[in-house]
């Protein structure tokens, strides 16, 4: 048990630390807007992280407007997440 709690630990400390880095710069009536361009390599949680965005902008009717992504990258989220990601 006490393995579990320590690494499901820092993983929330992991989660905390990527969404503070990704600086959210705007929320309107139709679109939650991330902007990625302070980020210089793609970690391992950023299909998730956009998969969770994608999801709460989902169930609020907003489209995820994701900015500063490379092309080749926003190529490969669209396919590992089956979703256009909006630019």
């Amino acid at each position: 048990m006490l393995k579990c709690d320590f690494t499901e630990r820092i993983e929330t400390e992991n989660h905390a630390e990527f969404f503070r880095r990704i600086r959210s710069i705007g929320c309107n009536d139709s679109a939650l807007i991330f902007d990625f361009s302070k980020i210089h390599n793609f970690e391992p949680g950023l299909i998730k992280t956009i998969c969770i965005a994608q999801r709460f902008a989902m169930l609020d009717n907003k489209k995820v407007i994701f900015q500063g992504i490379p092309a080749e990258t926003r190529e490969l989220l669209e396919k590992k997440t089956n979703v256009a990601v909006a630019f």
